[in-house]
Formats: structure tokens, C-alpha cells, sequence
């Protein structure tokens, strides 16, 4: 199901998209502004379970019919999120339940800069004879070491995605 339909069966008039957002979820929460006394509050100690699915529209439905509300929704497009950050927003709203629905839509390229030290040793051994034929040779062994750090730059490539997150609530 596109993120359009999903938001056409919510009701609202546009969906709040965001890239590279993960760490800031809570700012694109939509609260449906449910009545405190209407359902179960989440318990202290209790764990708000995530469910990924291909369709939202029919587990809403499902879910519907096992007596939970729609409590809030979360669109969004960036990087994968996982179901500890879900959790976490679910836990901190009051949500029992997070229904999510994704799509990759392509990738970005990503560069990381790390700094990588290189060191050169150098081994030299060797005699030297005074100017006096009597004098004994003296003997040596050195080493010289070079370091130097450069910055080496590692590509890689990171899916995005459009995201759509149901938190549900079970009803009184």
C-alpha cells in the first residue's frame, strides 16, 4: 500500500516526511487526541509490540476487530528504522501496539572519514673502522620508524525508505 492511500484512510491532508530523521521520531507523531478514559493504558513494565506488515489497511482492519483504536501515526521517509526506536516512541506515547509498513525507494551514498595510521621501519646494521689499523671495528644496529596518520574515506550505501507506523490502543 503507497504512503498516499495510507494517508487518504487516515484522513489527513498531507503526511509529514522527513530524511535522516530516526533519532527525532517523536517530532512527526500525529496524536489522534483520544479521551485518556476511552482505553487501557500502557502498563509500567509492560513492552508495546511492534508488528512489520505488507498491508496495513487489512491489519488495521484485524486489529480493529480485537477491540483496538487508532492512537497516533508516524510517516516518514529516511533509513530503516527498527523495532527498538518504535518501541521506544510507542512506550514514551502510551501505544500498545505499532503496526509498520515500509517500502525501500532507493539508496544514498554515504561517505565515512576515518583517520588510518601508516608506519614505515627501517633496519640498518653495520661496521665501522677507525683511522688506526690497531683500533677494533665498531659494531651497529638501528632502526628509524616514520608514522604518519591520514584521512581515508570509506563509500558505502544506505536504503531509504517510506515509512508508515499505526500505534494502536486497546479499547475499554
Amino acid at each position: 500500500m503507497s504512503r498516499l492511500s495510507l494517508v487518504a484512510l487516515l484522513g489527513f491532508a498531507g503526511a509529514l516526511v522527513c530524511s535522516g530523521c530516526r533519532h527525532r521520531l517523536d517530532v512527526y507523531f500525529n496524536a489522534e487526541g483520544l479521551d485518556p478514559a476511552s482505553y487501557v493504558p500502557l502498563g509500567e513494565h509492560e513492552r508495546p509490540q511492534v508488528v512489520e506488515v505488507l498491508d496495513l489497511q487489512k491489519a488495521l482492519q484485524q486489529y480493529r476487530g480485537e477491540g483496538y483504536v487508532l492512537f497516533g501515526s508516524l510517516f516518514f521517509h529516511g533509513s530503516r528504522v527498527s523495532f527498538d526506536e518504535l518501541r521506544d516512541l510507542a512506550r514514551r506515547k502510551g501505544a500498545s501496539l505499532v503496526l509498520m509498513g515500509s517500502a525501500r525507494t532507493g539508496s544514498m551514498s554515504r561517505c565515512y572519514v576515518m583517520p588510518v595510521t601508516h608506519s614505515s621501519t627501517t633496519y640498518t646494521s653495520g661496521s665501522v673502522y677507525g683511522p688506526s689499523p690497531f683500533a677494533p671495528p665498531v659494531t651497529f644496529d638501528a632502526a628509524s620508524t616514520t608514522t604518519s596518520v591520514s584521512q581515508e574515506r570509506f563509500y558505502y550505501e544506505v536504503g531509504v525508505y517510506d515509512h508508515a507506523c499505526l500505534f494502536l490502543v486497546k479499547s475499554l
